[in-house]
């Protein structure tokens, strides 16, 4: 698994449109807009580092990530289980860890990101959800940390010139990090996590052009109770212009304002909305509803030809409370774009 790229594009899709509905009132009649924005995002052996037997890997296979990457955004995450890093149970407590950047001879306490052999990216873990660096309990047989959850392998774009290059550690044994279970003081047994693949770098994004969906006008009666759907209307995410070489572009949706409570796919109407007891509802190809916060792939990205692709959807109203009133409804939602 490799790492996602959120880059800071925005692009303004789908403003209102005034529309009259032939033969019925205005009364009985729904408008909807969507709005959609988009972004596209030479050392030794060290002391206390020795041959282990429970040797982990994070980007081992080769990472492809754009050249446009800021400074400080996440370009990469993989995650290790807690059986990986327990030895096949569920959890288990550690009473040390340290960091080695570079992958080399010396720790370093009292930071969290450090730097990796590609120039331009740094490194980090997240443990129960915070970033961890050098610490200990100071006892071999005091907890320190009980891992129940994955950790996060994190790849960072720092401050140095993005260059391809081998994340390989420069040690002899060339863990990034190195955790020791409770009541265990040597590291032959100790779980270290070792990134060994290549990163190359891709020049450029795919860009995500402006552009409006209005659904078309429909009669309130044709919403007959809550969670009913009418006014189908299909469109296509476009992308364009998109580098080849990519494993993978994935897209994310973020409803701007939220979604409706109990109705996926549903968008809270933005500002701007007039009707009531309605909401625009978005699904996919297949016409399940919409996920969001889930980075998705594009799928017929070419990684060989690169150029233009879509991400089919379909939009409709959809009926949320027991009382309606016509209108207007709009929606808003981001679009993130990652790559790997």
């Amino acid at each position: 698994m490799t790492g996602f790229l959120f880059l800071r594009k925005v692009l303004n899709l789908w403003q209102a449109r005034s529309m009259r509905l032939p033969r019925v009132t205005a009364r009985q009649a729904l408008f909807g807009v969507l709005v959609m924005v988009g972004s596209s995002s030479t050392f030794s052996q060290a002391p206390g580092k020795t041959p282990r037997t429970l040797n982990l890997f994070a980007f081992s296979h080769d990472t492809y990530l754009p050249s446009l990457a800021p400074e400080g955004a996440v370009v990469g995450r993989q995650y290790v289980t807690p059986q990986a890093m327990c030895g096949g149970a569920p959890q288990c407590s550690f009473w040390q860890m340290k960091v080695y950047p570079y992958g080399g001879s010396a720790d370093e306490s009292g930071i969290a990101l450090i730097s990796t052999n590609v120039s331009g990216i740094s490194a980090r873990v997240i443990v129960n959800g915070q970033p961890a660096g050098s610490k200990t309990s100071g006892n071999v047989n005091t907890k320190l940390m009980e891992i129940s959850s994955p950790v996060e392998v994190q790849l960072v774009r720092d401050s140095r010139p993005l260059i391809s290059g081998s994340l390989k550690g420069a040690a002899t044994y060339p863990d990034y990090w190195i955790f020791w279970p409770v009541g265990m003081s040597s590291s032959s047994s100790a779980p270290g996590i070792r990134m060994t693949g290549n990163v190359f770098i891709i020049t450029g994004t795919c860009s995500v052009p402006a552009q409006t969906v209005v659904l078309p006008p429909v009669s309130l009666t044709s919403l007959q109770g809550v969670g009913a759907t009418s006014g189908q209307h299909a469109f296509n995410i476009q992308l364009e212009n998109c580098p080849v070489g990519f494993n993978r572009v994935g897209h994310t949706l973020t409803a701007i304002g939220g979604e409706v409570p109990n109705k996926p796919g549903a968008l809270k109407p933005s500002v701007g909305s007039t009707a009531t007891g309605v909401a625009i509802r978005l699904t996919d190809a297949s016409h399940a509803p919409a996920t969001f916060g889930t980075s998705l792939p594009v799928t017929n990205y070419n990684k060989v030809i690169g150029g233009a692709a879509t991400v089919p959807m379909n939009a409709s109203y959809v009926r949320t409370d027991a009382t309606v009133s016509p209108g207007t409804v709009k929606g808003a939602v981001q679009v993130l774009l990652d790559y790997q």
